[in-house]
């Protein structure tokens, strides 16, 4: 992988005074990056589409722009010195016993190297980019070779979108070590400034779109094809300097790609670009030509124009030159190239070209033979689409756009806007390394043992996900080890690969801190779909939380997180521009690391919020999102009377575990979890204290597919790890809207907890203790009057199954029999109804095997919105009913239920608790 700060040699002295300051985009449009996401527009995403220019008025007159023109000796020297190291790379990273010198004696190959991309002073730095290419990318190489379906079979462009650090600039590479030469033109330094070309083409640009608000159609016409003429003339500067270095590098034309020189000229192609060396060597050449091929022209004002003169002097290119030149370009390449060699253009973060300064007429205006007004002129994103279509058709250089944009693939497919209408393939390349691919790729250069791998496995398990985790982050790291340590003995070389693991994994982290917490906490914006990045990162900490993870994210959603560096989208690899992007699902496990900032940043979050649940990500989002339908794909309906509760509740559960973790590591106890949602008077069940919560992560069990445990959601209580699951969404049929398991002080599990939850204007208890009671699960109204009546019934089948899991094995009955049952209800209950629950809960003739335990949110626990949301669901209605129905006030065997045998009478003491009418 190459650096962008790299110092130079000769050839910092020589072209050091020719570098232009860093231009930015002038336009008032903002650069879309993690730096100015609090100052974007909230209409940016139409803009991106047309890139109207601004209604405001026209900014000043920028003269044409003045350079400081390097000589030819000064490009020569530059050329000269790139092809050297070029070539003394290429030869270094095929030296085997040369690098063991360096590196140790348990190189079993050699490093892909280059001082081309390394201090000056310092030793070769690793070229990441030539690392084994893991993966397939033949999606990309099809792309390439696609063309339209007409009489002419014009090829077609490539726009290779994806999130950062996934892969995507390794295709380019992976391309131009097979068959074709790839030329990587890079628009965006690694530093955040433009490259030296394109700095500098930007200069002429923001003159040009100072001028056309005061010139006329015809003239303004004059001036857009100056600037496609400049920018061509930039793409043959590339393409120019590639053949300078390469007939210095081999100067003997290979007869067939397959021949060893035809492979060290896509090598050389390959390193000679996308350092600091080659792009500001570009650069010089760019302004070479651009001395010879400009001419300063007056020309006439347009009427209205507030312009201080006659004349407006305007920079114009000689397109005639421009072609000259790009001729002798593509004729110097391909007499250096095998026979039927293709050429490949690889434009990397061209979506840095959005928001630039407009100055190019939409191709729709030729058609129509009209002249565009300066508010429908487009930026230079446009212009290199007009480019890629031309440098295609007419010198065979196939294109490739590439970035982290979804634009690169949607804009550029427009109708009536773009010149590559309808001749666009995108590519949604999302390399995803594992552990054994990282394995492979050391093995193939080191001498790795069994015991080594085994001890490295769970480290780079951490790093699975984006190539960038592993090949910048790991295997940039262990060359500069190996150099430092030079291993000798197995053990020796296990010791530096630990400790580049554990760095790497650091490294990883901070990536995504960055982009997480910037996105999170620290600079938040509102996104092109809508939405808030804080809104966003909220969606995906619940989706980890509440849902293994899985996360469903609607297209402008989507676009947003893979623009933002935020996710890896695992889009179909390759599809027409036109195809757009729909809904995508991600599963956050997939890249660990990522799941784990989430998860870091969201406890941080949830431990800030002790005091003022209002602050709470995922009370948040219930209580902001509740009528949106659903919260990153899942768990949530259009009604607040269901399902937001039961996931309140739920998420209540993980956040005092989260919150109230004791001294020993254990979690809280049943009684301390739930006193704050306890109404007054009511007094906690005896077994409620010695009972802990250990809950982590809630389940949806609807879509979850069949428990390994049984054919019923509740079957889930069964399995192994229950006990760290909260279930919400169970089937409706069973009764209970939330369950979990509680565990002994040992970590045992102890008993269930099913609970029911009530958001309505008549809610009643006797509702609460039948859904919430392990013996009334899965019955019909018909089943439950009979067996109140004393008569048995027939079962349904998912009743016979639960009834199974409910009495064998011993352990399992003895949790259901033992339930916390739990009636929440957001109406609250009669004072009547807590007095004869606290009390029957005490009576081992009573509630006490099986205590009932009522809870009733509010603002100070579940916070404010939410709370609001809640209340209006019930706005109308009055406190929870209570009962005397000692049917569903007692506990009952499951099989008794069944068999008609149901317990109605109850002890005296039990029938003086019930005389307070509750």
């Amino acid at each position: 992988m190459c650096a962008c700060s790299h110092g130079f040699v000769r050839t910092q002295s020589l072209l050091r005074a020719h570098a232009p300051t860093t231009c930015r985009p002038a336009s008032p449009l903002v650069r879309l990056d993690r730096r100015s996401r609090a100052a974007r527009p909230h209409a940016l995403f139409l803009r991106c589409l047309l890139r109207p220019s601004p209604s405001h008025a026209p900014a000043a007159i920028a003269p044409p722009p003045s350079f400081d023109y390097p000589t030819a000796a000064a490009v020569a020297v530059a050329i000269e010195d790139v092809a050297a190291l070029v070539s003394s790379d290429i030869s270094a990273s095929s030296n085997l016993e040369g690098q063991r010198a360096m590196a140790g004696p348990l190189l079993r190959k050699p490093f892909p190297v280059s001082r081309l991309d390394s201090p000056a002073a310092g030793a070769p730095g690793l070229a990441a980019d030539f690392l084994p290419y893991k993966g397939s990318h033949a999606a990309y190489s099809s792309a390439l070779a696609s063309t339209n379906v007409n009489q002419v079979q014009q090829r077609h462009v490539v726009a290779v979108v994806q999130a950062s650090g996934s892969g995507k600039t390794r295709l380019a590479y992976a391309d131009g070590q097979g068959t074709r030469l790839v030329v990587i033109a890079r628009v965006w330094k690694q530093m955040g400034a433009y490259s030296p070309a394109w700095a500098r083409y930007n200069k002429l640009a923001q003159h040009w779109a100072t001028v056309m608000p005061h010139l006329n159609g015809l003239d303004r016409r004059t001036v857009s094809k100056a600037a496609l003429a400049a920018m061509r003339l930039l793409a043959a500067c590339h393409v120019r300097f590639v053949a300078e270095v390469l007939q210095r590098v081999q100067p003997v034309r290979p007869t067939a790609a397959t021949d060893a020189s035809a492979k060290m000229l896509r090598e050389a192609a390959l390193r000679c670009l996308r350092n600091r060396k080659g792009d500001d060597a570009v650069g010089a050449l760019l302004l070479q030509q651009l001395r010879s091929v400009t001419t300063v022209t007056s020309l006439a004002k347009a009427p209205g124009s507030a312009a201080p003169h006659a004349g407006v002097s305007v920079a114009l290119i000689d397109r005639a030159a421009v072609d000259r030149f790009c001729a002798d370009a593509d004729a110097q390449l391909r007499r250096l190239l095998w026979p039927g060699a293709e050429v490949a253009m690889w434009w990397d973060d061209a979506h840095r070209l959005e928001s630039s300064p407009a100055v190019f007429e939409p191709l729709s205006r030729f058609k129509q033979s009209t002249v565009a007004p300066v508010s429908k002129l487009q930026d230079s994103f446009y212009g290199l689409t007009a480019l890629c279509a031309d440098l295609t058709d007419e010198y065979r250089w196939l294109q490739s756009l590439c970035g982290t944009w979804l634009e690169l693939a949607t804009r550029v497919d427009l109708p009536d806007v773009s010149p590559l209408r309808g001749r666009v393939t995108s590519v949604f390349h999302a390399s995803h390394i594992s552990v054994d691919q990282m394995l492979e790729t050391l093995h193939h250069h080191l001498v790795v043992d069994a015991d080594t791998e085994a001890a490295l496995r769970p480290q780079l398990a951490l790093l699975v996900g984006r190539p960038i985790f592993f090949f910048t982050d790991f295997m940039t790291a262990l060359w500069g080890k190996l150099q430092a340590v030079r291993p000798a003995t197995a053990a020796a070389l296990q010791d530096v690969l630990m400790d580049v693991a554990a760095a790497a994994t650091v490294e990883a982290r901070r990536r995504l801190t960055d982009v997480i917490g910037g996105m999170w906490v620290t600079r938040p914006s509102v996104l092109r779909c809508g939405t808030s990045s804080r809104s966003l990162c909220m969606q995906l900490y619940a989706a980890l939380r509440m849902n293994g993870g899985n996360v469903e994210l609607q297209a402008g959603a989507g676009a947003d997180a893979l623009r933002e560096g935020l996710l890896a989208l695992p889009l179909p690899p390759t599809m027409p521009a036109s195809g757009g992007l729909g809904p995508t699902d991600v599963h956050l496990g997939n890249e660990p690391m990522c799941a784990r900032v989430l998860d870091e940043i969201g406890r941080n979050q949830v431990v800030d919020s002790r005091i003022k649940p209002s602050a709470d990500p995922i009370f948040q989002l219930l209580g902001t999102c509740a009528t949106q339908g659903r919260i990153a794909g899942f768990g949530m309906t259009t009604s607040v009377k269901g399902d937001v509760l039961e996931l309140a509740f739920a998420w209540f559960l993980i956040r005092s575990v989260l919150l109230y973790r004791l001294a020993d590591g254990s979690g809280p106890t049943l009684a301390n979890a739930l006193r704050s949602l306890s109404p007054p008077g009511f007094c906690m069940p005896g077994r409620a204290p010695n009972e802990h919560l250990v809950v982590v992560a809630g389940l949806p069990c609807l879509g979850a597919g069949a428990s390994p445990a049984g054919a019923t959601d509740l079957h889930r209580l069964c399995e192994d790890g229950a006990e760290r699951r909260v279930l919400y969404n169970v089937d409706e049929n069973a009764g209970a809207d939330v369950a979990t398991l509680t565990v002994h002080r040992d970590g045992t599990p102890a008993s269930v907890v099913m609970v029911q939850a009530k958001a309505q204007t008549a809610a009643a208890l006797v509702e609460c203790l039948r859904a919430a009671s392990p013996a009334w699960q899965y019955t019909e109204v018909e089943q439950r009057n009979a067996a109140v009546a004393g008569d048995c019934f027939v079962p349904t089948a998912a009743r016979t199954a639960f009834q199974e899991a409910a009495t064998a094995p011993a352990a399992t009955a003895a949790r259901l029999s033992s339930a916390f049952r739990v009636a929440l209800s957001v109406t609250g209950f009669r004072p009547e109804t807590i007095a004869a629950v606290s009390t029957l809960n005490e009576l081992p003739e009573g509630s006490e095997r099986s205590p009932i335990i009522l809870c009733q949110p509010s603002e100070f626990t579940f916070g404010q919105d939410l709370m609001a949301q809640l209340q209006a669901s019930c706005s109308s209605g009055s406190v929870t009913s209570g009962t005397d129905d000692l049917a569903y006030l007692l506990p009952q065997a499951v099989g008794d239920v069944t068999a008609g045998k149901v317990e109605r009478k109850g002890s005296a003491a039990v029938q003086d608790a019930l005389r307070g009418k509750p």
